[in-house]
C-alpha cells in the first residue's frame, strides 16, 4: 500500500524533497524495510520512475524476502510469483511441512530455523538447487535418506544446529553423499556429546572447511587422520568426568578448640566432603515428585523446630541463653531450602522442564586438617540417552560442601571377676570400691568396639550452582574455583543431650555412665586426643575472623585429541 501513498503527495513537491522524506527518521514515509534488502530501493524507484511500477515489476524486483516471526504455518503457491527470489527467510514460525513445488526455482538460500519441522521427506521432493539450507532449532532426529547428491547437488552449507540427532555415524554417512558440502553445523545436537565427535566428522568429510562455525585447521586433519577407519569404536555414548582435588578454609570444629568442654564418655567426630548432584539414567522407585519433596522438607523443618523447642526448655535454665537466639540459629539451618526452591535454571523453551532423576556423587568424607583436606577425587558417568543428557545440560548443577557429625557414647563394661565381686558386696550391703587394683590394667576408653554410634548428622556448609550450558555450544571443559566466606563463631549443639537420652533408653541393662568429670576428643591418629582441665581458655580475635572456604572443581566431557586416543581407549 505504501507504493500508492506516494501518488497522493502534492505534485509541486520536488523529487529530492520526496527522497528526503523517505530517508528521514521522523518522516511518516520512513517505514520498516528490514523484510527485504530491495524494499528501500523500490521506494526510491517509485519516486524517480513511477511509470515503471506494476505488479510484474515488483515481483521480479525482489531477490530477498524475510517473513520472520509471522505465525506462518504453510507456504502456498503465491511465493512462485517472486520469480527472481534467491533468499527466503522463514525463521521463527510454525511450519511443519514445506512443499518444494511452492518455492521458486531461482531460490538459493532457504532459512527454516525455529519451526516445527521433524521430518524432511516433503522438503526433499524435487527441491530447488539450494546452496544453503538452515534447519536449526527444530526437532529433526533422522536424515539418513534425505541428503543425497540427487536432491542437493549444489548444497555448500547445512545448518542443523540444536536438533535431536543422536546417531553420529548415521548423520556423517548421510552428509558424505553431499558432493559440495563445505560448511556443516551439528553442535547442540545430542551426537555432539559423543566421544570423538569432532575428530570423526573431520576425518570422514575431507572436503569440509568449517565445522560448527570453526574453521578446520591443518593440524586437526593431521591428528585425526584415518580415524574414519575406526568407526566401529564410535559409540553413541557420552562420558562426563568430574574432579575435586582438595578443599581449604574450613574453620576448626568447635570440639577441637581448647574452650570446648566435651560431655563425659562422649565421642564426637566431624568429617567433610563435597557432593555433586547430577543426572541419573537409572530408574529409582524411591524418587519423589517435587510436591512430595516440598512436603517432606516442611515436615522435617517443623519436626526439627519442635525438637529444638523441647530440648531448649530442658536446658534453658542451665545454659542461661536466650531462646530466640537458638530459634534463629535453627531457622538459619533451613534457609538454604528456600534458596534452592527459588533458584531459577537457565533453560531454553524447547527443552523439557520436567523434573529429571538425579544421583548424588560424593567425595570421601575426611577429617579436618589445618591447611587443606586432600580428596584427589574423580568420578565418571556414562550416558546412553544422549537426548536426556543434552536437555539436562541446560540446568545448573548443584555442588555442596557437607559436614558430617558422628556422636558416640563409650560403653564401660566390667570383667566377669568384677561382676561377681560386686554382686557379693551388694548382697552383704557393702559399697562397691571403684578404685582399680594396682595389678590390673584399666581398659582404655574410646575403643571402637565399645562405642555406640548414633546416626550421622549432615550439615551443608555451602552450596554453589554451576552453569554448564556451554557444553552444548562446544566447550567441553569447565574449571572454576568456588569461594565462600564462613564465620568461625560458636554454635550451640543440641545433638549431644538428645543422643544421651536415646542411649539411656535403649541400653537399660548397661551400666550407667560414669559421673566423673572428663573432657576428651576423639579424632584421627594425626589429630590425637585433646584434654582440657580447669577454666576454659579465651579465644583469640584471630579465631573469630571469617575464613574463605575454597576448592577447585572441574567438569569435562571425555573426548579424543587424536586417533591414538581412540586406539588407546579401544585397547582398554
Amino acid at each position: 500500500m505504501w507504493l500508492w501513498k506516494l501518488d497522493k503527495t502534492p505534485l509541486d513537491k520536488h523529487v529530492d524533497t520526496l527522497l528526503e522524506y523517505v530517508h528521514s527518521e521522523n518522516s511518516p514515509w520512513n517505514t520498516d524495510c528490514s523484510w527485504s534488502s530491495e524494499a528501500l530501493n523500490l521506494r526510491e524507484i517509485a519516486i524517480t520512475n513511477p511509470q515503471w511500477i506494476n505488479d510484474k515489476f515488483v515481483f521480479n524486483f525482489f531477490k530477498t524476502l524475510t517473513l520472520r516471526n509471522s505465525s506462518i504455518q504453510e507456504i502456498d503457491s503465491g511465493v512462485l510469483k517472486f520469480s527472481s527470489l534467491e533468499e527466503f527467510n522463514l525463521n521463527v514460525n510454525y511450519i511443519a511441512n514445506i512443499s518444494p513445488k511452492n518455492l521458486p526455482p531461482s531460490l538459493k538460500r532457504l532459512e527454516l530455523s525455529a519451526n516445527k519441522i521433524s521430518d524432511l521427506t516433503s522438503l526433499c521432493d524435487q527441491p530447488p538447487p539450494l546452496i544453503h539450507l538452515g534447519l536449526s532449532y527444530n526437532t529433526i532426529s533422522y536424515i539418513d535418506k534425505h541428503f543425497t547428491k540427487n536432491y542437493w547437488p549444489q548444497l555448500l552449507s547445512l545448518d542443523l544446529l540444536h536438533n535431536d540427532l543422536c546417531d553420529l555415524r548415521q548423520v556423517v554417512k548421510a552428509c558424505s553423499y553431499l558432493p559440495k558440502l563445505q560448511s556443516l553445523v551439528l553442535v547442540g545436537n545430542p551426537l555432539s556429546l559423543v566421544t570423538g565427535y569432532r575428530g570423526f566428522v573431520i576425518a570422514s568429510l575431507p572436503l569440509l572447511v568449517v565445522l560448527d562455525y570453526i574453521t578446520i585447521r591443518a593440524d586437526e586433519r593431521f591428528h585425526f587422520k584415518d580415524l574414519q577407519m575406526y568407526k566401529d569404536h564410535i559409540e553413541n555414548v557420552a562420558v562426563i568426568i568430574m574432579n575435586v582435588p582438595s578443599i581449604s578454609g574450613i574453620p576448626m570444629p568447635q570440639e577441637m578448640k581448647p574452650s570446648f568442654e566435651m560431655p563425659e564418655n562422649t565421642v564426637i567426630q566431624k568429617t567433610y566432603s563435597v557432593q555433586v548432584v547430577f543426572l541419573s539414567e537409572e530408574e529409582d522407585s524411591n524418587t519423589m515428585s517435587p510436591e512430595d519433596q516440598n512436603q517432606k522438607l516442611v515436615m522435617e523443618k517443623e519436626f526439627s523446630l519442635n525438637e529444638f523447642k523441647r530440648i531448649s526448655r530442658a536446658n534453658i535454665t542451665k545454659s542461661k541463653l536466650d531462646f530466640r537466639t537458638y530459634l534463629e540459629k535453627m531457622q538459619a539451618r533451613f534457609s538454604n531450602a528456600t534458596d534452592i526452591q527459588s533458584h531459577k535454571h537457565s533453560l531454553l523453551s524447547s527443552t523439557d522442564t520436567s523434573p529429571m532423576k538425579t544421583i548424588t556423587l560424593c567425595t570421601e568424607s575426611l577429617p579436618w586438617t589445618e591447611n587443606e583436606i586432600i580428596f584427589n577425587w574423580e568420578a565418571q558417568q556414562k550416558y546412553n540417552d544422549l537426548l536426556l543428557l543434552r536437555d539436562y545440560l541446560y540446568r545448573d548443577i548443584e555442588i555442596s560442601v557437607i559436614e558430617r557429625k558422628l556422636i558416640g557414647h563409650e560403653i564401660i563394661e566390667e570383667s566377669d571377676d568384677d561382676k561377681n565381686v560386686s554382686n557379693k558386696d551388694k548382697k552383704k550391703g557393702r559399697k562397691l570400691d571403684k578404685k582399680p587394683d594396682k595389678g590390673k590394667k584399666m581398659r582404655k576408653s574410646g575403643r571402637m568396639d565399645f562405642i555406640k554410634w548414633l546416626p550421622p548428622e549432615d550439615t551443608s556448609l555451602a552450596k554453589f550452582y554451576l552453569n554448564i550450558e556451554s557444553f552444548i555450544k562446544g566447550n567441553h571443559n569447565i574449571s572454576t574455583r568456588f569461594s565462600y566466606e564462613i564465620s568461625d563463631t560458636f554454635e550451640f549443639n543440641t545433638g549431644t543431650d538428645r543422643s544421651k537420652q536415646i542411649y539411656k533408653k535403649e541400653d537399660k541393662l548397661k551400666r550407667p555412665l560414669s559421673r566423673a568429670s572428663q573432657v576428651s576428643l576423639k579424632t584421627d591418629k594425626n589429630a590425637g586426643a585433646l584434654k582440657k582441665k580447669g577454666k576454659p581458655a579465651k579465644e583469640s580475635p584471630e579465631d573469630m575472623m571469617p575464613t574463605a572456604l575454597e576448592f577447585d572443581f572441574t567438569i569435562r566431557l571425555h573426548d579424543w585429541t587424536s586417533t591414538e586416543d581412540c586406539i588407546t581407549d579401544a585397547s582398554e
